[in-house]
């Protein structure tokens, strides 16, 4: 084999991936069909390193393991409902998602903490990606190796400070 052959056939793969990626979420109606679970929060359920196939169809209820995505905070959050909310600004109204990872204390209250509201709700049906179908234990392994070897080491290896480090960026 020569290193020109070598390198058409990993050309061929890399795109063959890309597009059975792209066919998968049309097909499960999201733009993350394949999502990695990148902390602890969802233990002990979930684990991190693991991925998740995600269908965009409705409806969400509670108990559903929901991926959302807020761009403040830069990746995909792998979380419960625990209820819903409906949140009135003005003269519009909202249901928004109340959501929970399964090993943390209290609820997500994204409005206290990016926004500074003084009441606390959660996501919005907008930033909801899709709900888990189900999960392949370690299969995301390789996608956080890559994307920070560094926190690979500290959160996977050595098991230091999670909550510091062991988050997706």
């Amino acid at each position: 084999m020569s290193i020109q052959s070598d390198l058409k056939d990993f050309i061929s793969m890399f795109i063959l991936a890309v597009l059975f990626y792209y066919l998968l979420g049309l097909v499960l109606n999201t733009n993350m069909p394949l999502v990695s679970v990148v902390s602890d929060s969802m233990i002990p359920g979930l684990h991190r390193g693991d991925v998740l196939l995600v269908s965009g169809y409705g409806p969400y209820e509670k108990g559903d393991v929901v991926i959302y995505f807020k761009k403040e905070i830069g990746y995909p959050i792998v979380h419960r409902i625990v209820g819903f909310v409906n949140i009135t600004e003005g003269n519009k109204t909202e249901e928004m998602i109340i959501t929970k990872g399964d090993n943390n204390r209290v609820r997500d209250c994204w409005s206290q903490i990016l926004y500074n509201k003084d009441k606390c709700w959660s996501v919005s049906k907008k930033e909801i990606r899709g709900k888990m179908i189900i999960g392949v234990p370690l299969a995301g392994y390789p996608k956080l190796i890559l994307k920070s070897p560094v926190n690979f080491v500290r959160c996977d290896i050595l098991g230091m400070n999670r909550m510091l480090y062991c988050t997706g960026k």
